[in-house]
């Protein structure tokens, strides 16, 4: 419940189609995976390295923030 409040708080903000923005990092849609038949997403910290991979925007939302909380 504690991942949702602070999910709902910040939003994404659209730059382009496929790239957004979320409190300081880009998400960046990577493309179609063909074995799991999905979209792949990545997190970009600001010197251009991914660090979290997922198969949905809202899923790299919740791996900046847990980002964030380490900080």
């Amino acid at each position: 419940m504690i991942i949702w409040n602070i999910m709902s708080t910040y939003k994404a903000k659209r730059i382009s189609k496929g790239h957004y923005e979320y409190r300081g990092y880009k998400i960046v849609c990577v493309g179609y995976y063909p074995p799991e038949q999905r979209v792949c997403w990545e997190c970009v910290d600001s010197d251009g390295t991914g660090f979290g991979h997922d198969f949905s925007l809202k899923g790299c939302k919740f791996w900046i923030d847990e980002e964030l909380k380490k900080k």
